[in-house]
């Protein structure tokens, strides 16, 4: 990332995309944790092209990390009107909601982000988490399924969704994944260890 500074660096001001390379050199220097440059330059690109959509979603980003939540709010929404297919602008919005505490619009951000690209791992593994807190399993459970027709023999999906139907007393369909991923992967170790938990729980019952 360093060296990729000094390349776009040295490009001259008067490059049609300099705007571009502006938010570029932002993203950099979000990867090189330098939160004071990336939003320079983010601003700087956005000054010569208020559309800008890579310097947009990386103010945005960086605004949470800020705690600027309002402001990144604000800004994912004036975005996700702008680009209404990006699943990013979406997963963002969502996590801005989600660090503001407002969970239903979190919730429903990083759905749509699933609708758009159901292999956002960002806005799955949210949605994960927050329909836990939530206990409610609806939305992340037909995003797995979604996901899983894609992928079928994606072993972090399958045991999320083993993991939900467990948790919703599915206690066969949650067995019958979790042997599926064994055959997968043998020593899987968070399969073998929720399928002991439902046998050692289940034990006596079947």
């Amino acid at each position: 990332y360093q060296d990729a500074v000094k390349l776009y660096s040295e490009v001259g001001k008067d490059q049609d995309d300099y705007s571009e390379i502006l938010a570029r050199l932002g993203n950099c220097f979000m990867q090189l944790q330098d939160p004071s440059n990336a939003e320079h330059n983010y601003k700087k690109s956005l000054e010569l092209n208020s559309d800008g959509y890579v310097a947009g979603v990386g103010l945005g980003v960086l605004e949470i990390q800020l705690n600027k939540l309002n402001d990144s709010i604000k800004r994912f929404t004036v975005l996700s009107e702008k680009y209404p297919d990006s699943d990013k602008v979406f997963s963002g919005l969502g996590m801005a909601y989600k660090e503001s505490r407002n969970i239903k619009k979190s919730i429903d951000s990083f759905n749509m982000a699933l609708s758009i690209n159901i292999e956002n791992k960002s806005a799955m593994s949210n949605l994960l988490e927050l329909s836990y807190n939530q206990n409610s399993f609806d939305l992340v459970e037909m995003a797995m399924k979604k996901y899983l027709k894609i992928n079928p023999a994606n072993t972090e999906i399958l045991i999320g969704l083993a993991g939900i139907l467990f948790k919703t007393n599915r206690i066969d369909d949650s067995r019958d994944i979790l042997s599926k991923v064994l055959e997968i992967n043998p020593i899987h170790e968070d399969a073998k260890d929720m399928f002991n938990q439902i046998e050692s729980q289940t034990e006596g019952v079947y």
